[in-house]
């Protein structure tokens, strides 16, 4: 069965993400299948509970009706982990800390023992350090000193390491301190020193009676968390100005308001609400459209390159001082990671690769090589202007057999070296240099060995035009590409390889299997050399040898004692370099033509055996999420690469969220209004899922208190997401005084249609264990119906709601959920669900370019682009008559002014108003947008309020005063080109680094793994040319 609003890359991701796999890890599942099994294992729930008059198998169908209509989408865990050996369906979960080492439940390493049992499963865990008591206060007991809050923060941090997640999401702590605390200094300040609290991310907890002192330019009073006396006086804006500082420099920490928080908390008989939890995930120097680009250069929106051809990198996160290690790989290959870093290593069959963290990875097992791409960028100007591919060439010539040290350059001297019986390569060689202004060619020759320098003439010309290249000069072995010329273009760098091979190259058709060779004592240049070749398609090796010892003509014994390294090319990479790069030596070419001639250039393996790991210190790592493939390419090697949530002690969040776009129909007149029947039914049956999810979820039995929270309050948090592509599609501005109240009409029907669905349940099921005490007890019911921030005047065609249904309902059976809806991060339901807009967000862009390999091949290249067009405001263009060409050319005009139509001329205006993109709203629009939306969430919102990197600190802060005088939970603020926001990686832990015993078929080649060919008494690896013969 296929799911027809899937597009085949929404059902790839969906099914790389979320299907089961065999012991192979390949996926066994379609994108039905899964949404199939989801709903069986959930609606087995159904059986917990006396009949309402639909049986198991109906509410079933029903379920999966409604997932693979893709009118709703439970978050990932539950599509990934339904029917699995863990079961865990939830994404987070928050622990209690008490200021207590150990003695009691949830002391401070009790809870730690406990979280890491939970972050195991895949859950994220979220905690409140507010109760542990101040640095250097008194301890009675031992007469010491207490070493603070964030101390402890670091020991967490510290035995985090430990946590090896695996599999396909990776989830991250966070730390949460009250306003109040007397270490909140230290602990504003805790990410912003090197090498501190690295698997955290931090948010302060701020109170009403603090902003109201920042409001006033007040002293606000730090108190102890055991008694509640005061610590000391600060100004209160002295310490909000030194959290504004740092949110703006990196986004953390971040802000949650706990009283606004508390006010909706439904059960303040059980706990105060403290902390939120985030889900991080990701991965470390990176292949680009651009060419090589180093980590710390890229930025959010960035493309890179990915194993399904081009995407962009959503989030980049950095951390100081961790952990690392060089791994050393049989290609040559190099590259430094955390143990957290996840290749993708072939697995035992070597047919499919598996994600493997580096720490669960042995020597000896094999990584997977990816192609780069070939740039388009000009090579830096020398100072004679010459065609791209000659330049190359010289470039290449010199970088091979050309002399050009600094004392060389000194007394105006080049030098090449060649051979005095290749007249055909020394005139083409002559010719070459007459492009840059040489008019003579000396020539010394040694009559034994035949072998010639030739240097170009006037020395000076010649050398000055070398001195004006990027080349740094050098001896042979120290030689190396700058970047600048790896990242020029196609035409310059198959020039410079020609140059590299005619010179110091070699063609080998000894044996079936044709080699070309390029031979240098620079290891750095044969790196260079390797990263070129992939951007071309071509896989070659590095093997470094030892040079033998040889006689010259005179009788004298040569050695060298410096390693010669090999770039070895076979196979299908062999023919693709016959393809691409012409020697202009001729005798070289000649060879390559008979192999071509002779020879079917087949075998290949793109993978490269890990050859040592080892650990060499701690640096300041990088991670890059792209969110279709969630792959980036590394040196060479596939790598793969949030939201909060209020929660009490150990409840967790069950998420899933409603497809908005899925709920609109069209009217006469080619418009669209909200199908608001639809949604009624969408939000009923999706309320009835997550509370099975509830039931289904199987809890980590080691830590029980997990499951007596989840089923005492039943919280769930049934979410939106494409609210922007609704309102695209019903022709309202997003951020608009429209806007706000259309998204607040929405939020209003799914609360209460939400509630409506959960007394039901209750009616058949009961309500939630915890109801008595709590706002909706229903024998002192205080709860109230809450009111809209902004007013609800706009005919939008909304039934009327009757809410004193509801209050009905609720004092007659109570409700089965103690909080029903939030607004969630979308990252991926979004993209399987076709959305232009993710959560609650604007859309990004309009358009923008993408470059893929899909396709490529037909049209005779290796990468064509692919431009993201916005189907929904192609069809607004259309709608007014827009020709083909128009479109194409306001689409370009779009991507010439960063996705947005914002001061394009000659858009209608009503098109231009409707469809704006992040960038284009106002800082009071973002916080606007969150509020009215909050005021029907009982849970929180997940929603980024993005700054240019023109804002100040003063534009953070007003911001967050006007969050907070409208009632937010918290907020997240990010200013563009901020870099380090987000947790990274786990710390590493110490593993084993050397081989383990095993034993190897001799089948397979020792250095890449491939099947081996066996020809008159040798084995040859027909993919890195290694051969063993028979004694």
């Amino acid at each position: 069965m296929k799911i027809t609003k899937l597009n085949k890359n929404a059902a790839a991701i969906m099914v790389n993400r979320y299907s089961l796999r065999d012991e192979s890890g390949h996926p066994v599942e379609s994108p039905a299948e899964i949404l199939m099994r989801t709903a069986r294992v959930v609606a087995e729930a159904e059986n917990n509970y006396r009949s309402s008059g639909e049986t198991s198998m109906e509410i079933r169908e029903k379920f999966f009706e409604m997932l693979y209509e893709m009118r709703f989408v439970p978050n990932g865990r539950t599509m990934a982990n339904a029917g699995t050996k863990y079961g865990q369906l939830a994404n987070c979960f928050v622990l209690p800390v008490e200021d207590d080492l150990g003695k009691g439940t949830d002391s401070i390493f009790s809870v730690l023992r406990k979280a890491i049992l939970t972050l195991q499963t895949g859950g994220g865990v979220g905690f409140s350090f507010g109760r542990i008591r101040p640095k250097d206060a008194s301890i009675s007991t031992t007469k010491g000193k207490a070493t603070g809050a964030v101390s402890f923060i670091k020991v967490y941090d510290t035995a985090f390491w430990v946590i090896g997640q695996g599999g396909g999401r990776r989830s991250a702590a966070m730390a949460v301190l009250p306003v109040w605390h007397p270490d909140i200094y230290e602990f504003v300040r805790c990410k912003a020193t090197e090498g501190q609290i690295t698997n955290f991310n931090i948010s302060v907890g701020l109170t009403d009676e603090f902003m109201q002192a920042v409001a006033k330019d007040e002293d606000f009073t730090l108190r102890h968390p055991e008694n509640g006396e005061m610590y000391r006086m600060v100004p209160a804006r002295e310490l909000f100005a030194e959290v504004v500082k740092y949110a703006h420099k990196n986004g953390e920490p971040g802000v949650l308001f706990l009283d606004a928080a508390n006010r909706s908390n439904p059960v303040p008989h059980l706990y105060k609400l403290e902390a939120t939890n985030p889900c991080v995930t990701g991965e470390t120097l990176v292949a680009t459209p651009n060419g090589w680009r180093e980590v710390k250069e890229i930025k959010e929106n960035d493309e890179i390159n990915t194993v399904l051809g081009v995407g962009r990198v959503k989030t980049v996160e950095t951390h100081d001082d961790t952990e690392v290690y060089l791994v050393k790989l049989s290609d040559g290959g190099e590259i430094k990671v955390t143990a957290a870093h996840q290749f993708h290593v072939r697995d035992t069959r070597r047919k499919y690769f598996i994600e493997k963290r580096l720490d669960k990875t042995k020597v000896g097992e094999m990584v997977r090589v990816c192609r780069g791409q070939l740039p388009n960028n000009q090579p830096p100007k020398s100072n004679v202007k010459i065609d791209d591919k000659d330049y190359g060439f010289l470039v290449g010539l010199l970088l091979g057999d050309g002399c050009y040290t600094e004392r060389a350059l000194s007394k105006n001297v080049v030098r090449v070296s060649t051979h005095d019986d290749e007249k055909v390569w020394n005139d083409l060689i002559t010719q070459k240099f007459a492009l840059v202004g040489a008019t003579d060619m000396y020539k010394y020759v040694n009559k034994n060995s035949h072998s010639m320098m030739m240097d170009p003439k006037p020395g000076k010309v010649v050398a000055e035009w070398v001195k004006s290249l990027k080349l740094v000069p050098a001896m042979s072995l120290d030689k190396d590409i700058p970047m600048e010329y790896v990242n020029s273009n196609a035409s310059f760098l198959a020039g410079m390889l020609d140059g590299l091979f005619s010179t110091d190259g070699s063609v080998d058709l000894s044996t079936n299997h044709p080699i070309v060779r390029f031979h240098t004592g620079s290891p750095r240049l044969a790196e260079k050399v390797r990263l070129v070749l992939l951007m071309f398609g071509i896989h070659g090796r590095v093997i470094k040898s030892r040079r033998v010892s040889h006689k010259n003509a005179g009788g004298r014994v040569i050695s060298n004692k410096n390693p010669r390294y090999d770039v070895v090319i076979v196979g299908e990479s062999f023919g693709r370099f016959f393809e691409q790069i012409k020697l202009s030596h001729p005798d070289k070419q000649a060879k390559m033509r008979e192999a071509a001639l002779k020879t079917n250039f087949t075998g290949g393996n793109w993978a490269a055996k890990i050859k040592s790991i080892e650990k060499i210190g701690r640096e300041k790592v990088y991670d890059l999420y792209e969110e279709s493939s969630d792959t980036w390419i590394t040196n060479g090697y596939v790598s793969r690469g949030c939201g909060e949530q209020f929660l009490g002690p150990y409840e967790n969040c069950c998420l899933g969220s409603i497809n908005l776009r899925e709920h609109v129909k069209r009217i006469k007149g080619n418009g669209y209004v909200v199908d608001w029947n639809k949604l009624a039914e969408t939000v009923s049956l999706a309320t009835r899922f997550l509370d099975n999810v509830v039931d289904a979820n199987k809890y980590v039995s080691a830590v029980p208190e997990l499951e007596e929270a989840a089923h005492k309050v039943r919280r769930i948090g049934l979410s939106v997401m494409g609210l922007s592509d609704m309102m695209y599609m019903t022709n309202v501005r997003y951020g608009s005084t429209q806007g706000q109240e259309l998204a607040s009409q929405i939020m209003e029907f799914i609360r209460y249609h939400s509630m409506l669905a959960s007394i039901e349940l209750a009616r058949v099921r009961g309500p939630f264990p915890g109801i008595s005490g709590s706002i909706y007890d229903p024998q002192k019911l205080s709860w109230t119906v809450p009111k809209p921030v902004v007013r609800h005047v706009s005919n939008f065609g909304r039934p009327e709601l009757d809410w004193k249904l509801v209050i009905k309902g609720l004092k007659e059976y109570g409700i089965r959920n103690g909080a029903q809806t939030t607004v969630a991060p979308t990252g991926s339901i979004a993209t399987i669900s076709g959305l232009e807009g993710y959560g609650c967000e604007p859309v990004f862009a309009l358009s923008y370019v993408r470059h893929t390999r899909e396709g490529a091949e037909k049209e005779g290249k290796e990468w064509r682009e692919m431009y993201y067009e916005s189907a929904l405001f192609e069809s607004a263009m259309k709608s007014v008559g827009m020709s083909k060409a128009q479109r194409n050319k306001l689409f370009e005009q779009v991507r010439e002014n960063g996705g947005s139509i914002k001061g394009i001329a000659g858009v209608p205006k009503k098109i231009a108003e409707t469809y704006v993109v992040s960038a284009d709203l106002s800082v009071e629009e973002h916080v606007r947008m969150q509020a009215v939306m909050q005021a029907w969430i009982d849970n929180s919102i997940s929603k980024t309020i993005n700054f240019s990197s023109k804002a100040t600190v003063d534009d953070v802060a007003r911001a967050y005063l006007l969050g907070w005088k409208l009632g937010l939970k918290g907020m997240t603020v990010y200013v563009e080109g901020s870099r380090e926001q987000v947790v990274l990686e786990k710390k590493s832990a110490p593993f084993e680094t050397k081989a383990d015993k095993q034993v190897t078929s001799e089948e397979l080649c020792p250095e890449c793994g491939t099947p081996m060919r066996r020809e008159e008494g040798c084995s040859t690896c027909p993919s890195c040319a290694y051969s063993k013969c028979d004694k």
